[in-house]
Protein backbone atom coordinates (compact mmCIF):
# COMPACT_ATOMS: atom_id res chain seq x y z
CA UNK A 1 0.00 0.00 0.00
CA UNK A 2 2.62 2.30 1.09
CA UNK A 3 4.26 1.28 -2.53
CA UNK A 4 0.97 2.33 -4.53
CA UNK A 5 0.71 5.69 -2.39
CA UNK A 6 4.33 7.37 -3.48
CA UNK A 7 3.54 6.14 -6.73
CA UNK A 8 0.05 7.36 -6.78
CA UNK A 9 1.14 11.05 -5.47
CA UNK A 10 4.47 10.55 -8.07
CA UNK A 11 1.63 10.28 -11.03
CA UNK A 12 -0.58 13.29 -9.61
CA UNK A 13 2.68 15.25 -9.07
CA UNK A 14 3.34 14.64 -12.96
CA UNK A 15 -0.10 15.19 -14.23
CA UNK A 16 -0.10 18.48 -12.33
CA UNK A 17 3.21 19.63 -13.71
CA UNK A 18 2.41 18.72 -16.82
CA UNK A 19 -1.26 20.82 -16.44
CA UNK A 20 0.76 23.48 -15.16
CA UNK A 21 2.98 23.55 -18.27
CA UNK A 22 0.06 22.94 -20.39
CA UNK A 23 -1.75 26.20 -19.16
CA UNK A 24 1.91 27.90 -19.23
CA UNK A 25 1.90 27.49 -23.13
CA UNK A 26 -1.66 28.31 -23.09
CA UNK A 27 -1.26 31.89 -21.90
CA UNK A 28 1.67 32.36 -23.73
CA UNK A 29 1.43 34.66 -26.50
CA UNK A 30 2.69 33.03 -29.62
CA UNK A 31 4.42 36.06 -32.01
CA UNK A 32 5.13 35.97 -35.58
CA UNK A 33 8.56 37.67 -36.96
CA UNK A 34 9.15 37.95 -40.76
CA UNK A 35 12.44 36.28 -41.24
CA UNK A 36 12.52 36.87 -44.92
CA UNK A 37 10.35 38.97 -47.61
CA UNK A 38 10.35 37.36 -51.72
CA UNK A 39 10.82 39.46 -53.94
CA UNK A 40 10.32 37.19 -57.30
CA UNK A 41 13.36 38.27 -58.95
CA UNK A 42 16.24 36.86 -58.58
CA UNK A 43 15.90 35.11 -54.83
CA UNK A 44 12.78 33.31 -56.08
CA UNK A 45 8.85 34.12 -55.20
CA UNK A 46 6.34 32.16 -54.17
CA UNK A 47 7.45 29.07 -51.83
CA UNK A 48 5.33 26.62 -51.39
CA UNK A 49 7.62 23.37 -49.88
CA UNK A 50 8.48 23.05 -46.51
CA UNK A 51 11.62 24.22 -44.93
CA UNK A 52 14.65 21.89 -43.79
CA UNK A 53 16.67 22.96 -40.66
CA UNK A 54 20.42 22.08 -40.83
CA UNK A 55 20.93 21.69 -37.04
CA UNK A 56 24.36 22.24 -36.98
CA UNK A 57 24.48 25.78 -38.62
CA UNK A 58 21.02 26.90 -37.93
CA UNK A 59 20.48 27.67 -41.43
CA UNK A 60 16.98 27.01 -43.03
CA UNK A 61 16.65 25.62 -46.99
CA UNK A 62 13.65 25.82 -48.74
CA UNK A 63 12.31 26.31 -52.69
CA UNK A 64 10.65 28.98 -54.08
CA UNK A 65 8.12 27.93 -57.68
CA UNK A 66 8.90 30.87 -59.39
CA UNK A 67 11.96 33.65 -59.39
CA UNK A 68 15.23 33.09 -60.27
CA UNK A 69 16.80 33.68 -63.27
CA UNK A 70 15.20 35.81 -65.43
CA UNK A 71 14.09 33.82 -68.80
CA UNK A 72 13.58 29.70 -68.60
CA UNK A 73 12.03 27.10 -70.72
CA UNK A 74 10.01 29.65 -72.85
CA UNK A 75 8.77 31.51 -69.66
CA UNK A 76 9.81 35.24 -69.87
CA UNK A 77 9.93 36.74 -66.28
CA UNK A 78 9.72 35.63 -63.10
CA UNK A 79 11.87 32.25 -63.64
CA UNK A 80 11.74 28.70 -63.22
CA UNK A 81 11.77 28.57 -59.25
CA UNK A 82 15.05 28.38 -57.06
CA UNK A 83 16.46 26.40 -53.66
CA UNK A 84 17.20 29.03 -51.35
CA UNK A 85 19.14 29.77 -47.94
CA UNK A 86 18.23 31.85 -44.79
CA UNK A 87 21.18 32.29 -42.59
CA UNK A 88 20.72 34.43 -39.36
CA UNK A 89 23.41 37.17 -39.80
CA UNK A 90 23.29 39.43 -35.84
CA UNK A 91 19.78 40.45 -35.38
CA UNK A 92 18.56 39.53 -39.24
CA UNK A 93 18.06 36.86 -41.61
CA UNK A 94 19.59 36.96 -45.44
CA UNK A 95 18.27 34.85 -48.31
CA UNK A 96 21.15 33.45 -50.18
CA UNK A 97 19.75 31.49 -53.87
CA UNK A 98 21.89 28.34 -54.40
CA UNK A 99 20.46 27.26 -57.21
CA UNK A 100 18.56 28.41 -59.41
CA UNK A 101 15.96 26.14 -62.13
CA UNK A 102 16.32 27.01 -65.72
CA UNK A 103 12.98 24.13 -66.93
CA UNK A 104 15.33 22.36 -68.82
CA UNK A 105 17.55 19.41 -68.22
CA UNK A 106 18.11 20.71 -64.43
CA UNK A 107 13.80 20.79 -63.64
CA UNK A 108 11.96 23.53 -63.23
CA UNK A 109 9.14 24.39 -61.25
CA UNK A 110 9.04 23.20 -57.61
CA UNK A 111 6.69 22.15 -55.47
CA UNK A 112 7.94 20.73 -52.88
CA UNK A 113 10.59 21.76 -50.27
CA UNK A 114 14.06 19.80 -49.49
CA UNK A 115 15.38 17.36 -47.18
CA UNK A 116 18.88 16.25 -46.09
CA UNK A 117 20.29 12.88 -46.52
CA UNK A 118 22.62 11.56 -44.11
CA UNK A 119 25.84 12.69 -46.26
CA UNK A 120 24.72 16.73 -45.61
CA UNK A 121 23.45 16.88 -49.29
CA UNK A 122 19.94 18.24 -50.20
CA UNK A 123 17.52 16.39 -52.28
CA UNK A 124 14.18 17.50 -53.62
CA UNK A 125 11.84 17.09 -56.86
CA UNK A 126 10.90 19.66 -59.63
CA UNK A 127 7.50 18.86 -61.21
CA UNK A 128 8.97 20.55 -64.86
CA UNK A 129 11.22 20.05 -66.84
CA UNK A 130 14.24 16.96 -67.15
CA UNK A 131 13.32 14.31 -70.07
CA UNK A 132 11.71 16.09 -73.04
CA UNK A 133 8.89 13.17 -73.74
CA UNK A 134 6.52 15.05 -71.80
CA UNK A 135 5.62 18.60 -73.75
CA UNK A 136 6.94 20.50 -70.90
CA UNK A 137 9.64 17.83 -68.93
CA UNK A 138 7.60 15.32 -66.86
CA UNK A 139 9.64 16.49 -63.80
CA UNK A 140 13.23 15.34 -62.24
CA UNK A 141 14.35 14.03 -59.02
CA UNK A 142 17.37 15.84 -58.35
CA UNK A 143 20.37 16.14 -55.69
CA UNK A 144 22.17 19.41 -54.34
CA UNK A 145 26.12 18.99 -53.10
CA UNK A 146 28.07 21.22 -51.76
CA UNK A 147 31.50 22.06 -52.10
CA UNK A 148 32.45 24.70 -50.16
CA UNK A 149 29.62 26.73 -49.98
CA UNK A 150 29.57 26.13 -53.81
CA UNK A 151 26.29 23.93 -54.75
CA UNK A 152 26.10 21.94 -57.76
CA UNK A 153 23.09 19.61 -58.85
CA UNK A 154 23.02 16.09 -59.83
CA UNK A 155 19.99 14.58 -61.33
CA UNK A 156 18.99 11.41 -59.61
CA UNK A 157 15.97 10.28 -61.82
CA UNK A 158 13.94 11.99 -64.98
CA UNK A 159 10.64 11.01 -65.36
CA UNK A 160 9.49 10.22 -69.18
CA UNK A 161 6.01 9.31 -68.28
CA UNK A 162 5.26 5.82 -68.50
CA UNK A 163 7.92 6.44 -64.69
CA UNK A 164 5.91 8.81 -63.17
CA UNK A 165 5.18 12.74 -63.95
CA UNK A 166 4.98 15.86 -62.19
CA UNK A 167 6.80 15.05 -58.98
CA UNK A 168 4.72 17.28 -56.34
CA UNK A 169 5.45 16.15 -52.80
CA UNK A 170 8.22 16.40 -50.33
CA UNK A 171 10.57 13.48 -50.31
CA UNK A 172 11.12 11.08 -47.47
CA UNK A 173 13.98 9.07 -46.44
CA UNK A 174 13.42 5.54 -44.96
CA UNK A 175 15.61 2.74 -43.59
CA UNK A 176 18.17 1.39 -45.24
CA UNK A 177 18.49 4.63 -47.16
CA UNK A 178 15.92 4.20 -49.05
CA UNK A 179 14.00 7.47 -50.53
CA UNK A 180 10.03 7.69 -51.44
CA UNK A 181 8.32 10.19 -53.67
CA UNK A 182 4.97 10.13 -55.37
CA UNK A 183 3.89 12.07 -58.96
CA UNK A 184 0.75 13.59 -59.85
CA UNK A 185 0.26 11.82 -63.34
CA UNK A 186 2.20 9.26 -65.24
CA UNK A 187 2.71 5.56 -64.44
CA UNK A 188 0.88 2.62 -66.16
CA UNK A 189 -2.48 4.16 -66.01
CA UNK A 190 -1.87 7.71 -65.79
CA UNK A 191 -3.19 8.37 -62.15
CA UNK A 192 0.12 9.02 -60.63
CA UNK A 193 3.06 6.54 -58.71
CA UNK A 194 4.82 5.84 -55.66
CA UNK A 195 8.53 5.47 -56.43
CA UNK A 196 11.76 4.55 -54.60
CA UNK A 197 15.60 5.94 -55.28
CA UNK A 198 18.05 3.35 -53.66
CA UNK A 199 21.53 4.26 -52.76
CA UNK A 200 24.24 1.43 -54.66
CA UNK A 201 27.77 1.19 -54.66
CA UNK A 202 27.78 2.47 -58.30
CA UNK A 203 25.34 5.02 -57.76
CA UNK A 204 21.35 5.20 -57.77
CA UNK A 205 19.13 2.74 -58.69
CA UNK A 206 15.04 4.19 -59.82
CA UNK A 207 11.67 1.71 -59.15
CA UNK A 208 8.11 2.65 -59.87
CA UNK A 209 6.55 0.56 -56.36
CA UNK A 210 2.97 1.19 -57.57
CA UNK A 211 0.79 3.13 -60.36
CA UNK A 212 -2.50 4.14 -59.14
CA UNK A 213 -5.60 3.03 -61.91
CA UNK A 214 -7.62 6.19 -60.93
CA UNK A 215 -10.57 4.21 -59.60
CA UNK A 216 -10.81 2.14 -56.08
CA UNK A 217 -7.19 2.83 -55.54
CA UNK A 218 -7.45 6.28 -55.89
CA UNK A 219 -5.65 8.81 -58.17
CA UNK A 220 -3.20 11.72 -57.83
CA UNK A 221 -1.37 11.22 -54.82
CA UNK A 222 -0.22 14.78 -54.19
CA UNK A 223 1.35 14.01 -50.83
CA UNK A 224 4.27 11.85 -50.16
CA UNK A 225 4.22 8.37 -48.07
CA UNK A 226 5.93 7.71 -44.52
CA UNK A 227 7.54 4.78 -43.35
CA UNK A 228 6.18 3.00 -40.53
CA UNK A 229 7.13 -0.59 -39.68
CA UNK A 230 8.99 -1.63 -42.74
CA UNK A 231 5.14 0.09 -44.73
CA UNK A 232 4.47 2.69 -46.56
CA UNK A 233 1.31 4.93 -46.11
CA UNK A 234 0.51 7.69 -47.68
CA UNK A 235 -2.72 9.45 -49.55
CA UNK A 236 -4.39 10.37 -52.37
CA UNK A 237 -6.28 13.16 -54.15
CA UNK A 238 -9.54 12.79 -56.23
CA UNK A 239 -8.41 13.79 -59.43
CA UNK A 240 -10.02 12.62 -62.24
CA UNK A 241 -11.28 10.09 -59.90
CA UNK A 242 -14.31 9.03 -58.95
CA UNK A 243 -13.77 9.46 -54.98
CA UNK A 244 -12.95 11.46 -52.46
CA UNK A 245 -9.73 10.36 -52.02
CA UNK A 246 -8.00 7.74 -49.85
CA UNK A 247 -5.29 6.65 -47.06
CA UNK A 248 -3.43 3.45 -48.54
CA UNK A 249 -0.60 0.93 -47.25
CA UNK A 250 2.16 -0.46 -49.82
CA UNK A 251 3.88 -3.80 -48.11
CA UNK A 252 6.91 -5.84 -49.28
CA UNK A 253 7.59 -9.04 -47.72
CA UNK A 254 10.55 -11.14 -48.50
CA UNK A 255 11.29 -9.39 -51.56
CA UNK A 256 7.73 -9.59 -52.91
CA UNK A 257 7.23 -6.25 -55.32
CA UNK A 258 4.73 -4.13 -52.87
CA UNK A 259 1.20 -4.91 -52.71
CA UNK A 260 -1.29 -2.19 -52.02
CA UNK A 261 -3.75 -2.15 -49.02
CA UNK A 262 -6.61 -0.10 -48.88
CA UNK A 263 -6.87 1.89 -45.29
CA UNK A 264 -9.79 4.27 -45.95
CA UNK A 265 -11.76 6.07 -48.15
CA UNK A 266 -13.04 9.09 -47.33
CA UNK A 267 -16.45 10.50 -48.58
CA UNK A 268 -18.74 7.09 -49.15
CA UNK A 269 -21.67 9.47 -49.01
CA UNK A 270 -20.95 11.56 -45.82
CA UNK A 271 -17.87 14.16 -45.92
CA UNK A 272 -18.50 15.02 -41.99
CA UNK A 273 -15.12 13.14 -41.52
CA UNK A 274 -13.63 14.52 -43.95
CA UNK A 275 -12.77 14.42 -47.95
CA UNK A 276 -9.86 14.83 -50.34
CA UNK A 277 -6.27 14.68 -48.57
CA UNK A 278 -3.95 16.93 -50.06
CA UNK A 279 -0.91 16.64 -48.11
CA UNK A 280 0.65 12.98 -46.33
CA UNK A 281 0.75 11.58 -43.32
CA UNK A 282 2.93 12.16 -39.77
CA UNK A 283 3.37 8.77 -38.05
CA UNK A 284 4.17 8.85 -34.14
CA UNK A 285 6.41 6.71 -32.19
CA UNK A 286 3.46 3.99 -31.47
CA UNK A 287 2.66 3.85 -35.45
CA UNK A 288 -0.06 6.06 -35.20
CA UNK A 289 -0.97 8.19 -38.54
CA UNK A 290 -2.17 11.51 -38.59
CA UNK A 291 -3.31 13.55 -41.43
CA UNK A 292 -5.43 16.76 -42.86
CA UNK A 293 -8.57 17.02 -45.79
CA UNK A 294 -8.53 20.23 -47.33
CA UNK A 295 -12.82 19.81 -47.61
CA UNK A 296 -15.09 17.61 -45.84
CA UNK A 297 -16.27 18.34 -42.03
CA UNK A 298 -19.39 20.45 -41.24
CA UNK A 299 -18.40 22.79 -42.44
CA UNK A 300 -16.56 21.90 -45.47
CA UNK A 301 -13.51 23.75 -44.52
CA UNK A 302 -11.68 20.22 -44.05
CA UNK A 303 -10.48 18.23 -40.62
CA UNK A 304 -7.43 16.37 -38.59
CA UNK A 305 -7.68 12.91 -38.58
CA UNK A 306 -5.63 10.14 -36.82
CA UNK A 307 -5.57 6.72 -37.54
CA UNK A 308 -5.14 4.13 -35.09
CA UNK A 309 -3.83 0.33 -35.53
CA UNK A 310 -6.72 -1.91 -34.24
CA UNK A 311 -5.67 -5.82 -34.81
CA UNK A 312 -4.40 -5.31 -38.47
CA UNK A 313 -6.78 -2.82 -39.73
CA UNK A 314 -6.70 1.16 -38.64
CA UNK A 315 -9.29 2.92 -36.91
CA UNK A 316 -9.95 6.27 -37.91
CA UNK A 317 -11.53 9.48 -35.76
CA UNK A 318 -11.55 12.99 -36.33
CA UNK A 319 -9.77 15.32 -34.37
CA UNK A 320 -10.52 18.61 -35.37
CA UNK A 321 -13.29 20.07 -37.85
CA UNK A 322 -12.22 23.11 -39.41
CA UNK A 323 -15.05 26.02 -39.60
CA UNK A 324 -13.01 28.66 -41.55
CA UNK A 325 -13.49 31.84 -39.40
CA UNK A 326 -12.16 31.83 -36.78
CA UNK A 327 -10.15 28.32 -37.15
CA UNK A 328 -8.72 28.15 -40.62
CA UNK A 329 -9.73 26.06 -43.82
CA UNK A 330 -8.43 23.94 -46.42
CA UNK A 331 -5.01 22.43 -45.08
CA UNK A 332 -2.91 21.47 -47.69
CA UNK A 333 -0.55 21.19 -44.99
CA UNK A 334 0.55 17.91 -43.18
CA UNK A 335 1.23 17.80 -40.14
CA UNK A 336 4.41 18.57 -37.34
CA UNK A 337 4.00 16.90 -34.41
CA UNK A 338 6.28 16.99 -31.23
CA UNK A 339 7.69 15.28 -28.37
CA UNK A 340 4.43 15.97 -26.35
CA UNK A 341 1.80 14.88 -29.03
CA UNK A 342 0.84 18.20 -29.69
CA UNK A 343 0.23 18.13 -33.57
CA UNK A 344 1.15 21.71 -35.47
CA UNK A 345 -0.19 23.33 -38.97
CA UNK A 346 -1.51 25.55 -41.42
CA UNK A 347 -4.23 26.79 -43.40
CA UNK A 348 -4.62 28.15 -46.46
CA UNK A 349 -7.52 29.94 -46.42
CA UNK A 350 -10.00 31.28 -43.14
CA UNK A 351 -9.24 32.74 -40.30
CA UNK A 352 -9.96 36.12 -39.21
CA UNK A 353 -8.33 37.74 -42.36
CA UNK A 354 -9.10 34.66 -44.07
CA UNK A 355 -5.64 34.45 -45.58
CA UNK A 356 -5.06 31.72 -43.41
CA UNK A 357 -3.67 30.46 -40.05
CA UNK A 358 -1.02 28.29 -37.94
CA UNK A 359 -2.55 26.02 -35.50
CA UNK A 360 -2.00 23.79 -32.70
CA UNK A 361 -4.02 20.93 -31.68
CA UNK A 362 -3.52 19.83 -28.00
CA UNK A 363 -4.60 16.66 -26.45
CA UNK A 364 -5.77 16.23 -22.92
CA UNK A 365 -5.46 13.50 -20.71
CA UNK A 366 -8.24 12.17 -22.27
CA UNK A 367 -7.07 11.85 -25.84
CA UNK A 368 -9.22 14.51 -26.87
CA UNK A 369 -7.25 17.60 -29.19
CA UNK A 370 -8.01 21.02 -28.48
CA UNK A 371 -7.53 23.71 -31.43
CA UNK A 372 -5.19 27.21 -30.20
CA UNK A 373 -4.71 29.45 -33.11
CA UNK A 374 -1.20 30.74 -32.95
CA UNK A 375 -0.89 32.78 -36.17
CA UNK A 376 -3.49 34.89 -38.02
CA UNK A 377 -2.07 35.68 -41.49
CA UNK A 378 -3.44 39.63 -42.44
CA UNK A 379 -2.64 38.99 -46.34
CA UNK A 380 -0.22 42.12 -46.44
CA UNK A 381 3.53 42.30 -44.73
CA UNK A 382 3.45 39.09 -42.78
CA UNK A 383 2.36 36.91 -45.46
CA UNK A 384 -0.54 34.99 -46.80
CA UNK A 385 -1.65 31.42 -47.87
CA UNK A 386 0.88 29.15 -46.12
CA UNK A 387 0.68 25.89 -48.28
CA UNK A 388 3.24 24.09 -46.02
CA UNK A 389 3.60 22.79 -42.64
CA UNK A 390 5.84 24.44 -40.39
CA UNK A 391 8.61 22.64 -38.62
CA UNK A 392 10.16 22.74 -35.12
CA UNK A 393 13.65 23.82 -33.63
CA UNK A 394 14.92 22.76 -30.52
CA UNK A 395 13.11 25.35 -28.45
CA UNK A 396 9.34 25.05 -29.84
CA UNK A 397 9.78 27.65 -31.97
CA UNK A 398 8.06 27.43 -35.74
CA UNK A 399 9.21 27.97 -38.81
CA UNK A 400 7.48 27.81 -42.32
CA UNK A 401 6.77 30.11 -45.48
CA UNK A 402 3.57 30.80 -46.79
CA UNK A 403 3.11 31.78 -51.18
CA UNK A 404 1.81 34.87 -50.77
CA UNK A 405 1.79 38.37 -48.72
CA UNK A 406 4.59 40.68 -47.78
CA UNK A 407 5.96 43.79 -49.27
CA UNK A 408 5.75 42.31 -52.88
CA UNK A 409 3.24 39.83 -52.63
CA UNK A 410 5.67 36.73 -53.21
CA UNK A 411 5.48 35.20 -49.59
CA UNK A 412 7.90 35.31 -47.06
CA UNK A 413 9.74 32.90 -44.41
CA UNK A 414 8.54 33.28 -41.26
CA UNK A 415 9.24 32.21 -37.51
CA UNK A 416 6.49 32.21 -34.70
CA UNK A 417 7.79 32.15 -30.94
CA UNK A 418 5.58 30.73 -28.54
CA UNK A 419 7.40 31.58 -25.34
CA UNK A 420 7.32 35.53 -24.11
Amino acid sequence: MERLGVRTAFCALVAFAFVALAGSSVLAAPQEHVLYEFTGGTDGGGPMGRLALNMSSGNFYGTTHFGGIVTCGGQIGGGCGVVFQLSHLGSRWTETPIFAFADGPDGGFPNAGVIFDPFGNLWGSASTGGNPACSLGCGVVYQLIDNSGVWSEAILHAFDGTDGQFPNSDLTIGNSDNTYGTTWYGGAHGAGVVFRIRSVFSGFVFNDLYSFNGTQDGSSPAGGVVEANGDLFGTTYPYNGYNDGVVFKLRERDFVPFKYHLIEAFGRGDGRAGENPYAGLTVDAAGDLYGTTIEGGNSGSGVVFELLPNGGHFRKRVLHTFTGSPDGSSPYAGLTIDAAGNLYGSTVFGGTYNYGTVFELHPDQRGNYKERILYNFTGSGDGANPKAAPILDSSGNLYGTTEGGGQYGEGVAYEITQKD
